[in-house]
This record gives structure tokens, C-alpha cells and sequence, in this order.
């Protein structure tokens, strides 16, 4: 089994069983595992040398709202339900918050935003696609999200204490009766 909580600084990753592989320019870990209990399958690339570029982790994550909590995203009760699938882009650099971009089709959960009244139900696709970067406190810098009915594009802030702060759209489009930013 690899435990490292160093690869990503304070984030526990997991597996019990990878494959590595290296070369001159650097080397990289394939496999499954977990990144703070949260199920991946992916690789891990990190190039070696004079000026090496950022290590970059890709692959495919599964989303829940316990993922979510796990990564410090903390959005009201009923927000997010079920489980699905996103591909996962990282990249992890030397003294940096890794950044991060998310993309979903959405299939297997269901979305609410109870404020537009709006659900999408967990068996139809949308959309989602987030770039973040995971500080001590997250930060999610562009957030996309549309499924049936809803399209919506913005940022999210939290508190120090990774409780959703504010959720600002820039524009949100529900149905024909809205299109606003809020």
C-alpha cells in the first residue's frame, strides 16, 4: 500500500497498488486509489530536471456530497444527492495551491436550487465544469453548471472555516422567465 499526505500538501492519498513508471524527463504513478477517502483512477505525472514543469494529476473522480465536504465544499443540505463521475485535472506545484479543473456530465446526481426552483433529477445529464484552486481555504474561481431548464455561470467564496460564503452568478438563465445575474 502508498500513503502520502506530501504529494499534495495536507491531502491524503491513498492506493494499494500503482504502477510506476520513469524516464529521463520525469517519472508517473497509474492507478487507483483514493485523494482524502474520495474513490480516483488516474495518473500522476511529475517531470524531473532544471526547470521541470508542475507534476499534473488526471483521471476520473466520484462525486457526492461527501466528496464535496471532503474538499472542503460546503453547500447547504439538499443541494447535491447521489453519486457520479467527473474527470479531474491537477496540477501540483512546489510552494502553490494545486489548482484544479472538474468536468461532469452530471449523470447520477440530482442538483436543486431551490431559490429558481429548479431540480435536475439524477438521471439526466447537465453539465459542470469547475476550476478551483484547493488553498487552506478553497476557492472556486469559474463555475458552470447547466442541466434542463438552467444554465448558470459564476464563482464561489468560502468562509476560514470552508462553509459556503457567497455563491455570485454571473449570469443565470432558468427556463424563459429568467436571465439575471445574481
Amino acid at each position: 500500500a502508498v500513503r502520502s499526505n506530501v504529494l499534495v500538501k495536507n491531502r491524503l492519498i491513498e492506493t494499494s497498488k500503482l504502477t510506476l513508471a520513469a524516464d529521463n524527463a520525469g517519472f508517473s504513478l497509474t492507478g487507483k486509489g483514493k485523494f482524502d477517502g474520495v474513490p480516483f483512477d488516474g495518473s500522476y505525472r511529475q517531470p524531473v530536471g532544471p526547470g521541470a514543469a508542475p507534476g499534473k494529476l488526471r483521471g476520473q473522480v466520484t462525486l457526492t456530497p461527501d466528496a464535496l465536504g471532503k474538499f472542503g465544499i460546503s453547500l447547504p443540505q439538499g443541494t447535491v444527492s447521489g453519486k457520479g463521475t467527473g474527470e479531474i485535472d491537477m496540477t501540483i506545484a512546489r510552494g502553490v495551491a494545486p489548482s484544479l479543473s472538474l468536468r461532469s456530465n452530471l449523470v447520477g446526481l440530482r442538483i436543486a436550487v431551490p431559490q429558481v426552483s429548479w431540480t435536475k433529477p439524477a438521471s439526466k445529464a447537465g453539465k459542470l465544469e469547475v476550476a478551483a484552486t484547493l488553498g487552506p481555504v478553497p476557492s472556486v474561481e469559474r463555475l458552470e453548471i447547466s442541466g434542463p431548464g438552467l444554465a448558470a455561470s459564476g464563482s464561489v467564496r468560502f468562509t476560514q472555516d470552508k462553509l459556503l460564503d457567497r455563491l455570485r452568478f454571473n449570469q443565470v438563465k432558468v427556463g424563459n422567465w429568467l436571465d439575471v445575474p445574481l
